[in-house]
């Protein structure tokens, strides 16, 4: 599972008008195009029982606290491909995740999505406490690092399948314990947003990269200062910490390495010492952060030259902006300059009246003339993600991009197809225990049938088969209340097992038994081979 705390930056409107947004975006039952997105919706801790009422009861209770310009959070989980939890689960997941955060008492909203390939529940929570009327900071502020814990645990108990480089991982005893600084270096938000929306490096990443071995092998400031200048980087003091710049672009130091922050530098290099800063500062090329280089190396390439392109043209463009402004005001103030000597014949109090309606008349039409510059064209491709991109190219790359993580270096992945073993009907039950006793028995429903339905397929089975023999023999289809449901439900297991995210898992596995081969082969060669001997 993934959780992600939705940050609010913009402010400009008031609360009432940010809490009745978000309310209306995660109960729409529709996108833009019609798409159906509602899945399952719920409430906590309402006194009224409609949900306008509890809107207004949740902005009533935000507008309490005059120190707190947005009390209501907004967090997402969202499960992995294939896995579908049951409006139960659903509810026992918003529930148990509050309860741990310590938001059991308060106000809450919750929505399940279902426009995207994942399933994903939106948890809007009232901050301030309805009784005590204060607002509640999980883990003295630290929400983000309990929420990774409360999803670690909850995987644990419904059975769903954990992340790459999970934040916790549980131990033999079965507490969990956070991963070490070293073995896990997470990423800021932000560089993560970028290097999503890009696919390029990041500069904390780079950072780490190339400055990392550098700043933990330097025994003097000077041995710190001239190898970072080899790589490209700079190393500065700024108030009580420091900062390490990758081109124009300022990382913390200790966001790089918690051993980097200035005190421990100071304790362990003496005072800090000045470095020769170059004339020029060195610009990076965009560098992709996938390992699977070869299987977007094409279309990144294409990117960057379209993105580089774009970007030569809004700087086009923003300059002859400013070269119709500058011309504009030129003439402006000659016009000014003619008006107010017209005026000046007249008298100060004649010139002063003139001066006033010559500057309202003067400022519409710069609003105007404004509004008409600004409509001319406006580049786009700054702001689509490589992601958007691809899927405007292709949805398989995208999908791709979207698992990328997964992908080794040196994976070959296709549209697989397979031979059909067996004539008979597909035996579900055989499917079953093999599932089971690959996943584990407390694994939830939907990963199993995801699981045997990926076997079928392997077995030769094609679509139609696999969607009837869930919908006639899983027992977890039957927990779907209505007919449309269980099609849905089987309809999505099939898309996932049958689409790009099962080439990607057939490949793994098709490497992996390679591998296991290799090492058969190589083992049984040394135990058969005839020693040497004089």
């Amino acid at each position: 599972m993934i959780v992600k705390k939705m940050k609010r930056t913009n402010f400009s409107k008031s609360k009432a008008v940010m809490i009745s947004e978000l309310v209306d975006y995660i109960f729409a039952t529709h996108e833009d195009h019609d798409k159906e997105k509602l899945a399952h919706i719920g409430s906590l801790n309402f006194l009224t029982t409609t949900r306008a009422a509890q809107k207004n009861e949740m902005i009533a209770l935000a507008e309490e606290p005059v120190q707190s310009k947005m009390p209501v959070a907004h967090w997402v989980l969202s499960w992995k491909d294939g896995e579908q939890p049951t409006p139960e689960k659903v509810d026992f997941a918003v529930r148990y995740f509050l309860q741990l955060m310590e938001w059991k008492e308060h106000q809450a909203f919750y929505a399940v999505h279902k426009n995207t390939d994942n399933l994903h529940v939106h948890i809007l929570v009232n901050r301030l406490h309805p009784d005590t009327l204060k607002v509640h900071r999980p883990n003295r502020g630290f929400d983000i690092d309990r929420a990774h814990l409360v999803i670690a645990k909850l995987e644990r108990i419904q059975g769903w399948a954990s992340e790459e480089n999970g934040v916790y991982e549980p131990s033999q005893t079965g507490n969990f314990l956070t991963l070490s600084k070293r073995d896990y270096l997470k990423l800021c938000p932000a560089a993560e947003t970028l290097e999503n929306a890009t696919g390029e490096k990041s500069a904390q990443r780079i950072a780490r990269e190339r400055g990392h071995s550098i700043i933990m092998d330097a025994t003097s400031w000077r041995e710190l200062h001239e190898g970072l200048a080899e790589v490209g980087l700079r190393f500065e003091k700024k108030g009580s910490g420091a900062l390490v710049w990758v081109g124009d672009v300022a990382v913390k130091a200790s966001s790089v390495d918690r051993a980097f922050s200035m005190p421990k530098l100071v304790k362990r290099l003496g005072e800090f010492e000045e470095g020769d800063s170059p004339s020029e500062r060195t610009t990076f090329n965009p560098e992709s952060v996938t390992e699977a280089e070869t299987i977007f190396k094409d279309e990144w390439q294409e990117y960057q030259q379209e993105k580089a392109a774009e970007k030569k043209k809004r700087a086009l463009i923003q300059n002859r902006k400013k070269d119709a402004f500058q011309r504009w005001e030129e003439e402006r103030k000659a016009r000014q300059h003619g008006v107010h000597r017209k005026l000046s014949r007249h008298g100060l109090p004649i010139m002063n009246i003139g001066r006033h309606f010559l500057k309202e008349q003067q400022a519409q039409e710069k609003r105007k003339f404004r509004q008409a510059v600004e409509s001319q064209g406006r580049p786009c491709i700054e702001t689509q993600s490589f992601r958007h991109w691809l899927a405007l190219n292709g949805s398989r790359k995208s999908i791709l991009w979207r698992q990328r993580k997964r992908l080794l270096p040196g994976l070959h992945i296709e549209k697989f197809t397979f031979s059909k073993t067996s004539d008979f009907r597909p035996y579900y039950e055989g499917y079953l225990k093999k599932a089971q006793k690959k996943l584990g028995e407390h694994t939830d429903g939907s990963r199993i049938d995801s699981e045997i339905v990926l076997q079928m397929r392997l077995d030769g089975y094609d679509v139609n088969t696999s969607i009837n023999t869930i919908l006639n023999e899983s027992k977890w289809a039957e927990q779907r209340t209505t007919r449309e449901a269980k099609l849905e439900y089987a309809s999505r297991i099939a898309r996932v097992s049958f689409g790009t995210v099962g080439d990607v898992a057939i490949a793994k596995q098709k490497t992996e038994e390679e591998m296991r081969k290799k090492v058969v082969t190589s083992r049984t060669d040394r135990e058969n081979c005839t020693p040497f001997t004089r």
